[in-house]
């Protein structure tokens, strides 16, 4: 399924981050709590990144390029928002321990529809409990 293109793009930092509260609540647990008004109230806990492309935001990232080619969904610019401070990120079924601690997670948005394109927790704190 292709997500429909939304009547106007996420044109702003502020919408971006509106994107991704909805997305942060269903797939995160941050031990301490965010909000809109983090980005102003504790500066660089949130960064938020514009990219012209998906390819152009896995390469500044330093990721490889291991998806062959873009799906209608990952066409054209997105957003990137990093949201630092221990969390937990629902990953199952992705090779992931069950209730890890991350320092940090990153998702990545489509400008133009609004679809969640990545999630990717920061760097491991604690491993939780074993792996499923």
């Amino acid at each position: 399924m292709t997500p429909e293109p939304l009547d106007n793009p996420i044109s702003s930092e502020v919408e971006a981050l509106e994107w991704v509260i909805y997305y942060d609540a269903a797939w995160s647990t941050h031990t301490e709590a965010w909000d809109a008004d983090t980005l102003h109230r504790e500066p660089g806990r949130i960064q938020i990144q514009a990219f012209d492309s998906r390819m152009e935001e896995i390469r500044d990232a330093g990721r490889p390029v291991n998806i062959p080619s873009e799906s209608p969904a990952e066409r054209g610019p997105v957003w990137r928002i990093t949201i630092q401070g221990e969390v937990r990120v629902s990953m199952l079924g992705m090779g992931a321990p069950k209730n890890a601690t991350y320092d940090g997670v990153t998702y990545v948005i489509a400008k133009n529809t609004g679809y969640l394109l990545s999630i990717r927790p920061g760097k491991m704190i604690d491993p939780g409990e074993e792996w499923e």
